[in-house]
């Protein structure tokens, strides 16, 4: 099962699961995907995590920290862990 769909009362919401499809929405085409469901309980400091932020602000965030998880730097640092 790739993605499953649902209702949250009336908000479709759809949960993806394979792998492949994952890559493509948080990785290729992140930039359509910048907005996720709101959270109406969150405070700070949960309210200014990447899943939260929305918009320009999500972008922002997303840009910085995306050099950091990239697969050279996730290989260093996971051969690093096991020396």
């Amino acid at each position: 099962m790739a993605a499953v769909r649902y209702y949250l009362g009336r908000r479709p919401v759809v949960v993806v699961a394979d792998p492949d499809m994952l890559r493509q929405v948080m990785v290729r085409d992140f930039s359509s995907f910048s907005n996720r469901m709101t959270v109406r309980f969150a405070t700070k400091p949960m309210s200014d995590c990447l899943l939260l932020l929305k918009n320009e602000r999500w972008k922002r965030v997303r840009s910085i920290l995306t050099p950091t998880f990239s697969a050279a730097k996730m290989k260093e640092k996971a051969t690093s862990c096991f020396l």
